[in-house]
């Protein structure tokens, strides 16, 4: 229905979230096949989505929508590009700039959009850059005004998908300080960009710079008083990355990145038997899983674990420094959850 008047807004819709559901249930089902109509489906979100009447929600619909049917699967990715997809998102990420604060939902969505299509197809990424959808990104929607929190965060993802690490640094560089979601977006697209750089010459090349910035997040997140698990998750990914191909003692900030792990072990669970008499086996997990200190000392025995996999001389340095011992001491303590303990046992 191309008409604007209420009716066939109405009409449009309705259909956007039958169509949402529909994409979100298939979604759920593991390993389930596109439908049949799946190709007619987008060709009406696409529709939907051009029309100029169309309300801020029902856009939303449509984006949740279409990630829901693209994501994982890249036929379904090059069907929305053959209908126009790139234009297509140059004008709603424009179209986002425009709705102020109440578009946090619909710019989320068309972050994820964005990086469901590239991440589920090399072509189809190099066509969004051709585009100029990571200028868009950069430029509609990270230093937007408007933009302040979880979209800022979804759209920073999206970049280190389409644009890589080298565009998450520069933006973080250029933004970060007067935007933290910019920081905390760039903490998680990091994660993401790392473990892509291992096979990159050039992105593993700027890993480094990526090592550093992230000491400095880590500085102002500890002295906030953060629960700092996804830096310390981030700083874990690019140390496992740097780590085969860097000596100990030969870089100073992987060495004090190092270092910034084993921290994580030198406080113990705030969790005890006595904080937990009477509690049932789930609400004892509950609490644990509540604790930043389990949660990051999680993320950190992983990348430990990583680092002695993948790099023979750190595995040595770790256990000169009394890595092993640490590790030791928190699986006997009684007070790590069992995804924790888990973690423990296969670092140590």
């Amino acid at each position: 229905s191309r008409g604007g008047s209420p009716g066939h807004v109405a009409v449009r819709s309705a259909l956007a979230w039958s169509m949402y559901e529909l994409a979100r249930g298939e979604r759920e089902e593991s390993g389930a096949q596109p439908r049949p109509e799946a190709a007619s489906m987008i060709a009406l979100l696409v529709e939907a989505i051009s029309q100029a009447t169309t309300a801020s929600d029902a856009l939303w619909v449509c984006c949740s929508a279409l990630d829901a049917m693209v994501h994982g699967k890249p036929r379904l990715g090059l069907v929305f590009m053959e209908h126009s997809g790139g234009p297509l998102l140059l004008r709603m990420l424009k179209s986002g700039r425009n709705m102020g604060a109440e578009g946090v939902d619909f710019r989320e969505a068309l972050a994820y959009l964005c990086a469901s299509l590239a991440d589920g197809s090399a072509r189809i990424a190099d066509r969004l850059r051709s585009e100029g959808v990571v200028h868009a990104i950069i430029e509609d929607g990270i230093c937007n005004s408007a933009c302040a929190g979880r979209d800022v965060e979804a759209l920073m993802w999206s970049l280190g998908v389409l644009g890589g690490l080298g565009a998450v640094l520069d933006v973080m560089v250029a933004q970060g300080m007067r935007q933290p979601a910019v920081l905390r977006g760039g903490v998680l697209a990091i994660c993401e960009c790392a473990w892509h750089a291992v096979s990159d010459k050039e992105e593993l090349a700027r890993l480094p710079i990526a090592l550093r910035m992230l000491l400095e997040v880590y500085q102002r997140e500890e002295a906030a008083g953060s629960k700092m698990r996804d830096c310390t998750k981030a700083l874990g990914s690019v140390i496992a990355c740097l780590a085969p191909h860097v000596a100990p003692g030969s870089v100073p900030d992987l060495d004090r990145g190092v270092e910034v792990l084993l921290a994580r072990f030198q406080v113990e669970p705030i969790s005890s038997p006595g904080s937990c008499v009477g509690l049932g086996k789930e609400e004892r997990e509950d609490l644990s899983k509540s604790d930043p200190t389990s949660i990051a000392a999680e993320v950190a025995a992983e990348a430990i674990g990583r680092i002695a996999l993948f790099a023979s001389e750190w595995r040595q340095a770790l256990r000169s420094c009394g890595t092993l011992e640490a590790l030791t001491r928190w699986i006997r303590c009684g007070k790590a959850p069992r995804r924790l303990q888990k973690y423990l046992f296969w670092a140590a």
